[in-house]
């Protein structure tokens, strides 16, 4: 596997950059979500969101994982709170 196989994405607001994300292959039919970002000015917009339910609608992958290297915000959040829904209230 290899950044070639990356499905990467990136979000726009009324044309503008608004966001970016990917999903990079680790295993035949699993993936990580290999970082996720949107833009200070976009945020609260729903952009995360939009961004992860489109990055799952071209992933071909059984397995998705995320694993955060920054500190989350919103640190009230249960366990069972996937790291997709995190990036969405922190980024959305």
């Amino acid at each position: 596997m290899s950044e070639a196989d990356d499905v990467q994405l990136v979000a726009e607001v009324d044309g503008a950059p608004a966001g970016l994300a990917r999903i990079t292959p680790i295993a035949p039919r699993i993936g990580e979500l290999g970082g996720i970002v949107v833009f200070p000015e976009c945020r609260g917009g729903g952009v995360a969101r939009q961004i992860i339910d489109a990055l799952l609608a071209t992933a071909d992958d059984d397995f998705l994982y995320c694993l955060p290297f920054g500190n989350l915000e919103d640190q009230r959040a249960g366990p069972a709170l996937t790291c997709a829904q995190r990036a969405c209230s922190l980024y959305g």
